[in-house]
């Protein structure tokens, strides 16, 4: 068949094709975001990760009834104040100080709850991670149900100050056992218990019905995924909002970590994800280490990062600045005790996630206990297979029968 221009047309079209799908995919991962924030009108959750430069889609509250929405999202924060207000379906017009006339939208959203709790719970169990504050507890309220509330009235808080006690993650976090918050608002959301659910924060505060004492923020987990709750969310910037907005984002990390981590079949001992933002030279944490052998896991998105251990003395234990986003650092500890943590920055880069997982139990090699069960248990199985064909062979009498 001779050379013609037509006989390349079928080549030209296959490999245009190919190079349009190819610039499509890497364009849908370069622009596509796995963390999405609800706008809200109290919880002010957007100033803040534009300020940690935590990139995020901003979606509506409607958006979240739409079946599979969420499948494109991991991270998701549910603010207080997402539900729609009621003048949202009101049309009102007005002279100068007067009103003229007050008439209802002709297209009225009323969002569909049973549809929104639905999808959230799916989102959470496969694998999702979420934060709610304030009064989005409704969300975790209808799908989980586990808060327990005063005279079963949940808006019991007054303004004013609070202590509160730190526990657990958010206790490593902060460095302190107590933390001063101030509630502006009347009628946030106090809990008396728990049916499920990981403390990390709990403190007295003011009702009308005199002082009463219970959980301020909580960390859940359910099915495959993890939510944040917190009744407090008034200040914009602190060591307690931080901790929450960066156990959010940060999963992605924290969850790569785990699975190493469970290679090894260590049992995790505390769990952190930061930044350091701007004008930030360092940031410090502590770490239970349990006697024998422990190991601290770090792990960056994109900067590096100088890494020292300090033994509770403030002593020099480990150090290094590697220029390497993953690192791990074995610890060997005579007694049960504590570790403090502290990153600094390698370059002038700022904002680059990371997270800080430690964890007890030696590291051998991946699945140790899982591989030596198993060959314990084929062992044992061929040793019996043997014992048996012995036991038979010594009660035959070579004849045709046994004896």
């Amino acid at each position: 068949m001779p050379y013609t221009e037509r006989s390349k047309f079928p080549e030209n079209l296959i490999l245009t094709i190919a190079v349009f799908l190819t610039l499509f995919y890497v364009n849908a991962i370069a622009s596509g975001n796995d963390i999405a924030l609800v706008k809200s009108r109290y919880d002010n959750v957007e100033s803040v990760l534009k300020n940690y430069k935590i990139p995020y889609d901003l979606l509506k509250y409607s958006d979240l009834e739409k079946k599979d929405f969420l499948l494109k999202y991991k991270y998701l924060y549910l603010p207080s104040g997402i539900e729609n207000p009621f003048y949202s379906n009101i049309d009102l017009t007005s002279w100068g100080t007067r009103i003229k006339s007050v008439t209802l939208k002709k297209d009225i959203y009323i969002p569909d709850r049973k549809k929104i709790t639905e999808n959230i719970k799916e989102f959470i169990e496969r694998g999702g991670s979420a934060y709610f504050s304030g009064y989005t507890y409704k969300i975790i309220q209808d799908a989980f149900h586990p808060f327990h509330f005063f005279d079963n009235f949940p808006f019991m808080g007054l303004p004013g100050r609070i202590t509160v006690n730190l526990k657990n993650d958010l206790k490593r976090f902060a460095v302190e056992e107590r933390s001063a918050l101030y509630i502006k608002y009347p009628g946030w959301v106090a809990i008396k218990s728990l049916n499920s659910g990981e403390i990390i924060a709990s403190g007295e505060f003011n009702t009308p019905r005199g002082i009463f004492k219970g959980p301020i923020s909580i960390i859940f987990k359910w099915g495959k995924g993890e939510a944040l709750y917190t009744s407090y969310y008034s200040t914009v910037f602190s060591n307690f909002r931080r901790f929450n907005i960066f156990r959010i984002a940060g999963k992605k990390l924290i969850d790569q970590i785990y699975s190493d981590i469970k290679k090894f079949e260590q049992n995790i001992t505390g769990t952190i994800a930061d930044s350091i933002l701007s004008k930030e030279y360092f940031r410090i944490y502590y770490f239970d280490l349990q006697k024998g052998s422990n190991t601290i896991y770090f792990k960056s998105d994109k900067n590096y990062y100088q890494i020292d251990i300090f033994d509770q003395n403030m002593s020099l234990i480990k150090s290094a600045d590697l220029f390497e986003r993953e690192q791990r650092f074995d610890i060997e500890s005579k007694k049960e005790t504590i570790c403090f943590v502290k990153i600094y920055p390698s370059t002038e880069k700022r904002c680059g996630m990371f997270a800080i997982v430690s964890a007890r139990g030696a590291r051998t090699f991946p699945y140790y206990n899982k591989i030596i069960t198993a060959l314990l248990i084929l062992t044992s199985t061929v040793l019996f297979i043997v014992l048996i064909r012995l036991f038979k062979s010594k009660r035959y009498s070579g004849k045709g029968r046994y004896i």
